[in-house]
């Protein structure tokens, strides 16, 4: 009865390893002993290179496992290669998890490189998530509730957030109590005040104001008309405020 194998090889120069099985000795009636190193050198392609370049005679190999069923020498073999592939040596570079049925490649739980990080930042630039993936992400995390934070964590988003404005409550004081066109000049305090107005267009319960919204109302300032209130206050530079005691 020929059975398949699960097997084991070592090159002696360098101290690779491999593990590997075979079922296809059955088909060609040959037993492991008289298939594996014989006819058979695995279907590794590095294990190959090694051969070419220090010979076959370099490499020690065991067969470790003889099974008619096919499926316990491949599953041995995925467990051989799960406890041995974070050496370095291990020329397997993946493995299947009995558990989640998943590829687990040898990086995984492998800290990148500073260059690995660079590499992958340089590939993302630019890119922006999509909406399915959002809605994805929002979903996975939705109701899972984050762990305490610890000191080392707090210290590090106090020093990244010192010395800048975060809103109203905790804005600089060097800007405190000033509107746009104090803190960034007329012209981009306009366009500013553009884009915000821009930003509600459309939301529900909302729309554009002074002379943008469709319903602003003409008004008459001193024998002149104006289009909106906002054309107003601007034309004239004075607020909301004075331009109602100047028409009331």
């Amino acid at each position: 009865m020929y059975l398949a194998y699960t097997y084991f090889v070592r090159n002696k120069n360098t101290n690779q390893f491999y593990y590997g099985s075979r079922y296809h000795n059955i088909k060609l009636n040959r037993h492991p002993t008289e298939d594996f190193w014989i006819h058979y050198f695995t279907s590794s392609k590095n294990i190959k290179k090694l051969i070419e370049e220090h010979g076959k005679d370099s490499f020690e190999f065991k067969i470790l496992l003889e099974d008619s069923n096919y499926v316990n020498c491949y599953r041995y073999e995925q467990d051989l290669i799960k406890n041995n592939i974070s050496n370095e040596l291990c020329i397997n570079q993946h493995y299947i998890d009995s558990a989640t049925s998943s590829k687990v490649f040898s990086t995984a739980g492998v800290p990148c490189s500073a260059e690995t990080k660079l590499k992958i930042s340089i590939a993302n630039a630019g890119k922006t998530q999509s909406v399915s993936s959002n809605n994805k992400r929002s979903l996975k995390t939705k109701g899972v509730l984050r762990g305490p934070q610890s000191t080392a964590h707090k210290q590090k988003n106090s020093l990244s957030k010192m010395g800048k404005p975060t809103g109203r409550k905790g804005q600089s004081i060097s800007t405190k109590g000033k509107t746009y066109k104090e803190i960034y000049g007329k012209d981009v305090a306009e366009t500013l005040l553009k884009t915000r107005s821009d930003a509600w267009i459309g939301r529900k319960g909302f729309q554009a104001t002074g002379k943008d919204n469709p319903n602003a109302k003409s008004i008459m300032v001193n024998d002149i008309l104006y289009s909106s209130m906002k054309e107003a206050c601007n034309v004239l530079n004075i607020t909301y405020y004075e331009l109602h005691k100047i028409t009331s």
